[in-house]
């Protein structure tokens, strides 16, 4: 694409050109300078750890002819073309989008965001609308996914190059519907800043993250750009409980349609019948009557959201409720696993306060009497290193009264000492229910010798994660693997 066509939609404060590369094709957009070759266009971004202002140099070495910046260089080159600009994120993004051909438009569009159950809501609204006939992609931690085919992700939501790449590989496939993760550091960053989301759905808000949003109220502003963003011809699908959802939704022009499982939503509410281990019974409203293969009540929400999506955009309750019948969660999200024992190996994701009290008290409810006597609950995790310390001891304080017997373990230290990260969980605990076993495999080992027939053992907090990050090392482990090692 030429570059007076490629940015004929930006808006720059200055610009500092001889005007030869105007007529030139731009062969590549990069925001990592390693990457450019001949004729790229180099976005410089302002990150976390390095600014890309610094690597301008290197971009030009490279063969970059085009250099976007929020700020002028000190050494310029001559060969070159200088858009200064007020917001380079926003700038990537618009790039991107026009540089592949801007291939979300034309597509529906449904992001999902909160702190839990994202990537829950994602897999089974993937599922009802693939069981309704139409090519499905998605987008989130679990990977990409262009119908049946999975590419690896690095990030639940990805750059906006990346996503406008993925979006470009989709059309080409024949997808009509992208569902997608949105997370905080993504509406804060601005990675899918131009892409118009004809659906967009708020689960919850509770503490996570706050190493990068630095507060609560940062966190929700952060949710709260998504929807501020949205055009009046969208539609909100929102979880009216969570007590940040008026503020998240504030300034919203789109349509709004609430639930409820406490009855405030004027739109539908749920009612949850009964639940075990096999099917959990509720209700939409008056009119959808749901059994579903899914436990928990938080499963109830992430399906409810799933559910309003698919019947907002048009595919009718009896295709839904059919759907829910062959409808499976995804890997890592209360995955259930028969031990040798007797007892139910549970592996989850959950690794925040908020789920991790969702997850153990929605097991607690279902363990079984084994011989007249109640079952345990046998609880392993752990929490990651260099990032929010905060939380460590809130989620010892939830493991330590919901669970009979926890074993704290490593998860992903990064470069703190993982007995240090153990011991700042630890003191949590109000009662001495717990043991420190930093070796994960041997934490696993151990919680499943201690059950029994009856007993539930939750490994929590990796979920379908395959590594463990020690130091800047990425080792092979993953629970699932190990648990099954007991079967």
């Amino acid at each position: 694409m030429k570059l007076s066509e490629l940015i004929k939609n930006i808006e720059y404060q200055e610009i500092i050109s001889s005007g030869k590369q105007f007529s030139k094709n731009i062969q590549s957009i990069e925001y990592d300078s390693r990457k450019c070759v001949t004729n790229s266009l180099f976005v410089a971004i302002e990150g976390e750890l390095h600014d890309g202002h610094s690597y301008i140099g290197k971009a030009i070495e490279l063969g970059a002819i085009v250099i976007v910046c929020q700020k002028i260089p000190e050494y310029r080159s001559k060969n070159a073309t200088y858009l200064i600009v007020e917001n380079s994120r926003k700038t990537l993004a618009i790039l991107s989008h026009a540089f592949y051909g801007n291939p979300s438009q034309g597509m529906q569009i449904f992001a999902i965001t909160g702190t839990n159950g994202k990537t829950s809501t994602t897999h089974l609204l993937k599922q009802i609308l693939e069981f309704a006939g139409h090519k499905t992609g998605l987008i989130g931690t679990n990977g990409i996914w262009i119908g049946q085919r999975k590419i690896p992700a690095s990030h639940t939501t990805p750059q906006s190059l990346e996503l406008a790449k993925i979006c470009s590989e989709m059309k080409e496939w024949g997808v009509s519907h992208l569902v997608m993760e949105v997370s905080s550091h993504a509406t804060s960053q601005h990675r899918t800043f131009g892409i118009d989301f004809n659906f967009a759905g708020f689960l919850n808000l509770s503490h996570d993250h706050l190493d990068y949003h630095g507060s609560m109220k940062e966190y929700a502003r952060s949710k709260k750009i998504l929807f501020d963003n949205l055009l009046p011809s969208s539609v909100t699908i929102v979880n009216a409980d969570d007590k940040y959802s008026e503020f998240v939704l504030g300034d919203t022009s789109a349509k709004k349609i609430t639930f409820s499982m406490s009855g405030k939503s004027e739109k539908h509410n749920i009612h949850l019948h009964s639940s075990d281990f096999q099917e959990t019974k509720f209700s939409i409203g008056r009119g959808l009557h749901i059994i579903s293969p899914l436990i928990g009540s938080f499963n109830v929400e992430n399906l409810t959201m799933a559910i309003l999506m698919a019947k907002y955009s048009g595919i009718e309750d009896s295709v839904i409720i059919k759907s829910i019948q062959k409808i499976s969660p995804p890997e890592g999200r209360m995955q259930r696993i028969a031990l040798l024992n007797g007892a139910v190996g549970v592996i989850d994701y959950a690794h925040t306060p908020d789920a991790m009290k969702k997850v153990l008290t929605a097991l607690a409810t279902l363990l079984r009497a084994e011989d007249g006597e109640e079952g345990r609950l046998i609880c392993v995790f752990g929490c990651g290193g260099d990032r929010d310390v905060t939380k460590r001891s809130q989620m010892g304080a939830i493991a330590g009264e919901y669970s009979h017997h926890c074993i704290i373990t490593n998860d992903n230290p990064r470069s703190e000492d993982p007995r240090g990260i153990a011991e700042d969980i630890a003191l949590g605990f109000a009662r001495n229910n717990y043991d420190i076993v930093i070796e994960r495999r041997l934490a696993i080992k151990k919680a499943i010798a201690e059950s029994k027939g009856g007993d539930i053992v939750l490994i929590a907090g990796k979920g379908h994660e395959t590594h463990q990050i020690i130091g800047t090392e990425k080792i092979h482990l993953s629970d699932r693997e190990e648990v099954e090692k007991y079967i």
